[in-house]
């Protein structure tokens, strides 16, 4: 899952060769592709889904625990 300002998406593939990455989302509807080179302690790259697209930039964080289920 990829979360953004966005929104949140799935992420349908992807593929890694060397330093670089690349992704592929389900962007309502459409496929995004997401392409990264690992640079210091990050990895940086574009973003592009329908006609839109621009730079991409992502650090690792912790995960969230998801809070407790209620039972119904």
């Amino acid at each position: 899952m990829i979360r953004s300002d966005h929104g949140d998406f799935t992420i349908t593939g992807g593929s890694h060769k060397g330093d670089d990455i690349t992704l592929d989302f389900d962007a309502n509807g459409a496929t995004g592709t997401i392409t990264l080179k690992l640079a210091e302690d990050k990895l940086a790259g574009t973003w592009s889904a329908w006609d839109e697209g621009g730079p991409v930039e992502v650090k690792k964080v912790a995960a969230q625990e998801e809070a407790p289920k209620e039972k119904s």
